[in-house]
């Protein structure tokens, strides 16, 4: 099997060249260490980009500033637990070497959900992850975006994406590939939900339809499909208003990331 990047299959808007991952991650109230990355890549612009982004309290921050200002200085942590599988899986898939980044945001919910704790927290998440896309998108012009989160991380990358006018027209046709893992801003009955994900909706559920219009060509359709997956399993205290704790911090089982893994992929290469 050899691999093509999905910019190939999108050349009449852009020429061949370099791909970019972005990876968003985002892990609310989960312990452990951040994966090492053995093959990780050197280049920001180079053949992938994942940025990882930390939820609520989880691990620890990075320091300085990277690339921009929107990131943790490369190397210096910051990307939190919950995709540890994910970003294994890609650093052992040696056609596509990963460059990682972690966003540089509070992550934080003190004192409360309200403003003056997550709410806030996540608003400059957007206002982060929403600079780095653009940044990226005009510093590496051959790429495709691909966003993952977790918790607080699903929200902001939902919100991102709901509001098209906020992103440049260029990262707006970069964008390829998204996964989300308990956001709580979950909405049941979408096109791009998890078959086996609970009927509930998530505490700061987004309107009916607002991450539409967002489809690609894959490997598995010649004919553009949502580009978006969102897992949210029964009774999840957060993406489905729910009792259980224990079904938020459910999401980092291999099976799972590994599934996300696939679905990334299928949006970046091409069998032959």
């Amino acid at each position: 099997m050899t691999f093509t990047t999905s910019i190939a299959r999108r050349s009449s808007r852009r020429t061949t060249g370099l791909f970019s991952i972005v990876c968003v991650v985002g892990v609310l109230a989960l312990s452990g260490s951040s994966p090492a990355l053995a093959s990780e890549s050197d280049q920001r612009c180079g053949e992938a980009t994942l940025i990882a982004v930390r939820g609520s309290y989880d691990g620890q921050a990075g320091s300085g500033t990277g690339a921009t200002q929107y990131v943790y200085a490369h190397g210096t942590g910051g990307q939190g637990d919950m995709m540890a599988e994910l970003i294994r899986a890609f650093a052992v898939e040696q056609n596509i070497p990963v460059y990682v980044e972690a966003l540089r945001y509070p992550a934080v919910i003190y004192p409360d959900l309200t403003n003056d704790g997550y709410v806030e927290s996540e608003r400059d998440g957007v206002i982060a992850l929403r600079g780095e896309i653009n940044s990226l998108a005009s510093d590496c012009p051959y790429m495709t975006i691909q966003l993952a989160g977790y918790s607080q991380g699903a929200h902001l990358i939902g919100d991102v994406l709901s509001d098209r006018t906020q992103l440049s027209e260029v990262a707006r046709q970069h964008l390829g590939g998204v996964v989300l893992f308990g956001d709580p801003a979950y909405r049941a009955g979408e096109p791009w939900d998890d078959s086996a994900n609970g009927g509930g909706n998530g505490r700061f559920a987004r309107g009916k339809g607002e991450l539409n219009a967002w489809d690609r060509t894959s490997t598995t359709s010649a004919t553009p499909v949502t580009m978006i997956h969102s897992w949210c399993v029964a009774d999840d205290l957060f993406c489905q208003s729910g009792t259980s704790a224990s079904a938020h911090q459910s999401y980092g089982n291999a099976s799972t990331q590994l599934d996300a893994f696939e679905f990334l992929r299928s949006f970046l290469t091409t069998a032959d």
